[in-house]
């Protein structure tokens, strides 16, 4: 119906003012012919509040399961080093092999 126009940018981020969500709406509004009443208005401006607040959060969310993902990535590069200077812990040494304890 309103193709070709972007009225509708890729980020809601700076759509958080309400002054230009009302814009947005009056302007869709007149370019429809239509009329928007002050309880829709508000419905839509609700919606979009919600949009942006769940923008954050899956944001916010996503940083936090990269941070996760960096700190195993490096733990698993540790526990590697480790693993190839003690060897395996649960092999087993021959008794020639062993070191008696101190007390002997």
């Amino acid at each position: 119906m309103l193709s070709g126009i972007d009225l509708y940018p890729e980020n809601h981020m700076h759509w958080k003012d309400e002054t230009t969500l009302k814009e947005v709406i009056n302007d869709l509004a007149k370019m429809t012919g239509r009329e928007v009443s002050k309880e829709k208005e508000e419905k839509i401006i609700a919606l979009e509040e919600k949009i942006a607040w769940l923008e954050e959060q899956l944001d916010a969310q996503a940083n936090e399961l990269n941070n996760i993902y960096d700190k195993m990535y490096k733990l698993e590069r540790q526990f590697k080093i480790l693993y190839s200077k003690v060897g395996d812990p649960y092999a087993t040494r021959a008794m020639k092999d062993e070191v008696p304890p101190p007390h002997y």
